[in-house]
């Protein structure tokens, strides 16, 4: 997924962009993932190359959040939510795996990146508060 993601970015909008991190919430989701977790790590290429794509993705969507509309907004925030959920509640991740990436990314050092992302979903959010709907704003205040 980050790999057609990634060669799409040019084209990115801020629906693609909204889409693509409630995918990726989809996919991380404890119903998609094997009951045993893994010890195999990808190989070093293969990490570095995902933690690009993603990191891109990522400051792409962070670069252009303040031009999303009410629906974009909320659907980014809540994806972006149940990222940090699922990659916070696993404390452990082993090292080189999608959910450690994600967690370096969505959460850092202290949750210091976590905080960071909910500020930057906040200051796009109040410009536009009054034009979001009821479905919408219960997303935002979800997230």
């Amino acid at each position: 997924a980050a790999d057609m993601a990634f060669n799409m970015f040019d084209d990115f909008y801020p629906g693609s962009l909204s889409m693509f991190w409630t995918k990726v919430s989809q996919l991380i989701a404890p119903r998609y993932q094997s009951n045993k977790p893994t010890k195999q790590s990808y190989e070093h290429d293969k990490q570095q190359h995902l933690m690009h794509q993603l990191n891109s993705i990522f400051s792409k969507t962070m670069g252009e959040m303040p031009t999303f509309g009410p629906k974009d907004l909320a659907q980014t925030a809540l994806g972006f939510s149940k990222i940090v959920k699922e990659v916070d509640n696993h404390q452990r991740h082993f090292q080189g795996t999608p959910l450690q990436i994600l967690r370096d990314i969505f959460i850092g050092q202290n949750s210091q990146q976590k905080d960071f992302i909910f500020q930057c979903v906040a200051n796009a959010s109040m410009p536009m508060l009054p034009k979001f709907d009821s479905r919408c704003l219960a997303n935002l205040a979800y997230a």
